[in-house]
């Protein structure tokens, strides 16, 4: 009975002086900051675990954009190598402009390897006997003669290098069509042989080849005269020249079926 005596007394009290509006006011605002501190903690985890959840997005996304940012940089060299390797092909086939075509087949051919020592210079290329490849047919590259088969296998060959001491060609200086001969001296150089002294010629000067023996077709350039030596007491001049083919810089050559007589290996 006091109870429900007290409750009407404050609820009249509350009508009339609005007492207990004033009073929960005071209490809402007393105990703000309580409740800002009971949910600090769970604020603070929500945003924790939204950074985490973004920065493992950011992650994921960055990962991607790695991955296929390396994909295109994959693409773009392959796209510049196939560039290349076209380019490289274009030469070889301008090169063949410059060639007896009517009496040429002529194949494209990809250097495997190459091998050097004291006495040989040689590549390995992938075409062979199964490709109709035979021992003494020529190999240039864009520049100039690269070499000569020598050997063959059912799906490769031994090519024998311009510069290697058992390779001879016949030769003739572009300028005055004096003939000569190259004979390999390894470290990149040849002896043209059977120069005169006396004889027209002079550093720069290019040697093509003669076309003598059926095996080189006339006219491809050989080397470029580097060195004359004007040796005393000797019949011939010591002549240097250096290959104009890229030698040990090629991935492809070009080689030459020339239909000649078989003739015996240039050894």
């Amino acid at each position: 009975m006091a109870a429900f005596v007290f409750s009407a007394i404050l609820m009249a009290v509350d009508h009339y002086t609005h007492l207990i509006d004033d009073l929960r006011v005071a209490l809402v605002q007393l105990l703000q900051p309580v409740e800002y501190l009971a949910t600090t903690p769970r604020l603070l985890y929500e945003s924790y675990t939204e950074a985490q959840t973004d920065e493992a997005v950011l992650r994921r996304r960055l990962a991607a954009a790695e991955a296929e940012n390396l994909l295109l940089r994959s693409k773009l060299l392959q796209m510049e190598d196939l560039k290349a390797e076209n380019r490289r092909l274009r030469l070889l086939l301008d090169a063949s402009g410059r060639l007896p075509v009517e009496k040429t087949d002529l194949m494209i051919a990809t250097v495997l390897r190459y091998g050097s020592g004291p006495f040989e210079n040689y590549a390995v290329i992938n075409k062979g006997a199964l490709d109709g490849i035979r021992p003494n047919s020529p190999v240039i590259d864009p520049a100039g003669i690269f070499g000569l088969v020598t050997e063959t296998a059912a799906l490769t060959s031994r090519v024998r290098l311009l510069t290697d001491p058992d390779l001879a060609i016949p030769v003739r200086i572009e300028r005055t069509g004096q003939r000569a001969i190259t004979q390999g001296l390894g470290h990149g150089r040849v002896l043209v042989r059977f120069l005169r002294k006396g004889a027209d010629i002079q550093v720069g000067d290019l040697l093509v080849t003669s076309g003598l023996g059926n095996i080189y077709p006339p006219g491809y350039p050989v080397a470029r005269i580097s060195a004359i030596d004007f040796q005393r007491d000797a019949v011939f001049l010591r002549v240097i020249a250096q290959p104009v083919s890229q030698l040990y810089n090629n991935d492809e050559v070009l080689v030459l079926k020339i239909h000649h007589e078989d003739t015996p290996a240039n050894d």
